[in-house]
């Protein structure tokens, strides 16, 4: 990938991207699967937007298992947040 932000190492982040440019729900479950630790003894609030991807069984399941739980802002609101 070019590095578009001069003085920023890359190699420390992660991208990914679909034919639209918009998040899908592979992506999602990618980024879940892999960036969220799962925790023991205390559950995660992880506040989203409605978009499908965010809402998929797989997704969700993942989250669960972690002891993530997900609250899903309405529809076009979190422009307005």
């Amino acid at each position: 990938m070019e590095n578009r932000f001069p003085g920023v190492i890359i190699e420390n982040y992660d991208c990914a991207t679909s034919p639209s440019g918009f998040i899908n729900e592979p992506i999602f479950y990618e980024w879940v699967s892999d960036h969220f630790p799962a925790s023991e003894d205390k559950w995660t609030l992880l506040l989203m937007n409605k978009y499908p991807s965010h809402t998929s069984n797989r997704g969700i399941a993942t989250l669960i298992s972690k002891n993530i739980t997900s609250l899903h802002f309405p529809s076009r609101i979190t422009n307005v947040l």
